[in-house]
């Protein structure tokens, strides 16, 4: 998170509310916000003690850096991404993606569709990451962009380090999607689960064209060289 006061209520909101038979904590990493979002997560750490493990940088890390120490600071078996302008619609949906994980051992990834709230027009202006209802995808598929999952409706097995390589770039939830998919099939859950918030303020949707599409490439090639080039014809490299 960072600079989220206005949206961060809804989003740990929206994961205390889950329904769950597990454990589970909620580790957040604050990039040295420069509004109150700091004050709410501390308010929320007093409240929720136990639950909540706070990373408050003392310095600017960039989100490549931030999201490595959220990683490494975790202690699950499962992650599941949430950035802090984003939120969750329902309170069953870590349970349902976590019971087909944990009864699946060949999957690796389970993902949603999000529906995609613009701040400008204040209403629900798409649905992203659809696809047909019981689809299993491969790490092929992914690099070929024949899906697309958003951060927020991502659940997957804690089972691999993240690179260092990772720390200057950009567009990393791809990144974290294919690292992840190495380790086993990709699972479509057919509900739209989550809120992916379109904003000026945001790292993806706030910057403009040409960054975004420059950060792409940077990520897609970092991404090339890990995979040894094996992947270059699906990501059009």
């Amino acid at each position: 998170t960072y600079n989220h006061e206005k949206y961060i209520v809804q989003a740990l909101d929206s994961v205390l509310m889950q329904q769950i038979d597990f454990d589970y904590e909620i580790v957040i990493g604050d990039d040295l916000s420069q509004d109150k979002t700091r004050d709410i997560l501390q308010e929320y750490k007093n409240r929720y003690p136990s639950h909540i493990k706070l990373l408050l940088h003392s310095e600017r890390l960039g989100v490549g850096r931030n999201v490595r120490r959220v990683y490494a600071a975790c202690e699950g078996d499962y992650i599941a991404f949430l950035e802090g302008d984003d939120y969750w619609l329902s309170p069953q949906k870590l349970q349902k993606q976590m019971e087909f994980l944990t009864t699946h051992p060949n999957f690796a990834l389970s993902f949603h569709p999000a529906q995609v709230y613009a701040e400008v027009e204040q209403r629900i202006v798409t649905v992203d990451g659809t696809a047909p209802n019981g689809s299993v995808y491969s790490l092929a598929d992914l690099m070929a962009h024949t899906i697309f999952p958003r951060t927020c409706s991502v659940v997957f097995r804690r089972v691999f380090a993240m690179p260092d390589w990772m720390d200057d770039l950009q567009h990393l939830d791809f990144i974290i999607f294919a690292l992840a998919a190495q380790q086993g099939a990709i699972h479509y859950l057919d509900e739209v689960l989550a809120v992916y918030r379109r904003h000026a303020g945001g790292v993806y949707s706030g910057a403009n064209r040409i960054t975004t599409i420059r950060n792409n490439i940077n990520s897609f090639s970092a991404l090339n060289r890990h995979f040894d080039y094996q992947y270059a014809t699906h990501l059009n490299l």
